[in-house]
């Protein structure tokens, strides 16, 4: 299976739901076809100063 990828608009809300959820954050990939990986890189990308979206 191919690399898959994910819109800017798909990160940048994925990032900021995943300090909302109350799942584990590979849960919480997983359940949206994602990585934990990329999920904690996006939500360094797109978090100012670490803080949270």
């Amino acid at each position: 299976m191919g690399k898959q990828t994910f819109t800017e608009e798909f990160k940048r809300e994925t990032a900021k739901l995943s300090y909302q959820t109350d799942k584990l954050l590979g849960t919480f990939a997983q359940d949206l076809g994602s990585s934990c990986s990329s999920l904690s890189h996006w939500r360094r990308e797109y978090s100012q100063d670490g803080l949270p979206l």
